[in-house]
């Protein structure tokens, strides 16, 4: 969306606001205001309420993200400086608001509004805050992109070493991806301010917020699953499975409690839980296992994408996947897995960074 299609629905979004205050109506609205040679302002709206004249002065952006956000909180203080708009009220507009960007122009005294209606608006005798809705905007899509296969594999490499600075050539060489691809998560991550530039690259700044959204996003049902009975017990059977993929040279990797246990040895369970790359059924046949839709005690994982083994590790001779991949998947888990993400999060990701 373009930043002259938000204004234009900006102002329907504004009158919709100030639609449950009696007496409070949007009056006029124009666009690309001067105020001197080199500094303009996006919207001026004039506001009736109760008889009485309110100006907004409006920065309007495509992007509602945390950096996008901060430029227009500068330009908005510009303006306020200005002798002509000193008694007006600023706010920031874009397609959505995320919950870092309204607390960002909250601690500012700027109010905000998105095209779902979602707004902060203080003017003199007026105060309305509403949130929660959902306008279902590109920019959520773009969002959802970063988290994408081939995009979330540029997000495994920046996980994996958050003090290591990255030129986005050896980024994208990393993860496998293209420069373009590269470049464009860079981008993204740089609007959320996920990520700092340094003389030499760039490197996270904000990694527990980004694999949050990223969890949040996340479900482990995105590979294809299978589910099998196994006579043996969990260990057992994650040893058989791990000895037929080594013998045939299958990539493989536990995860789930299946790899927690191996990370915090007081985990309990009763299920294997074991990414397998391919012959799923062969490996089935060759070791016993019968598949079945109820009382399965083994899961097999065909990964949606390869970067599921970035940064796989060995302990006790089997493979897990890496500590960042273990997480998201105990996050999109039932049982007691919310707790097992807890203490890996705390005992070996943390840590790290």
């Amino acid at each position: 969306m373009k930043e002259q299609e938000v204004k234009e629905l900006a102002v329907s979004a504004l009158k919709k606001c100030l639609g449950r205050v009696p007496e409070a109506r949007v009056e006029n609205a124009r666009y690309d205001v001067p105020v001197s040679q080199d500094l303009t302002i996006d919207m001026v709206v004039r506001v009736r309420l109760r008889g009485e004249h309110r100006t907004l002065v409006a920065e309007v952006k495509a992007n509602g993200q945390p950096r996008r956000a901060r430029e227009a909180i500068w330009q908005l203080r510009k303006i306020l400086e200005q002798t002509r708009y000193a008694d007006a009220s600023a706010l920031f507009i874009a397609p959505s608001v995320s919950e870092t960007t309204a607390r960002m122009c909250l601690e500012a005294g700027i109010g905000y509004l998105d095209l779902a209606g979602n707004c902060l608006i203080n003017v003199p005798g007026l105060f309305i805050e509403r949130s929660g809705a959902d306008a279902g905007y590109k920019e959520k899509r773009a969002t959802v992109s970063i988290f994408s296969p081939k995009s979330s594999r540029v997000l495994r490499v920046l996980l994996s070493d958050v003090q290591r600075t990255w030129q986005v050539q050896r980024l994208a060489a990393t993860a496998h991806v293209s420069l373009g691809l590269a470049s464009k998560v860079k981008q993204a991550l740089a609007d959320r301010e996920w990520i700092a530039a340094t003389a030499t690259g760039v490197r996270l700044s904000r990694p527990e917020e980004l694999l949050d959204a990223w969890a949040e996003s996340y479900t482990y049902r995105k590979n294809a699953a299978v589910d099998f009975y196994s006579l043996d017990g969990p260990a057992e059977t994650e040893s058989a499975i791990a000895a037929y993929c080594a013998e045939r040279g299958i990539d493989y990797a536990l995860t789930g409690f299946s790899g927690a246990r191996l990370t915090a040895p007081r985990v309990r369970y009763a299920r294997a839980t074991v990414y397998v790359a391919n012959g799923v059924d062969a490996l089935a046949a060759s070791v016993g296992f019968k598949r079945v839709e109820t009382g399965a005690n083994v899961l097999l994982l065909k990964p949606y994408d390869e970067g599921i083994y970035f940064g796989a590790v060995q302990r006790f001779g089997l493979r897990v996947v890496s500590p960042i991949q273990l997480y998201l998947d105990l996050r999109s888990m039932a049982g007691r897995a919310d707790e097992a993400a807890d203490e890996l999060l705390q005992r070996e990701i943390r840590p790290g960074w």
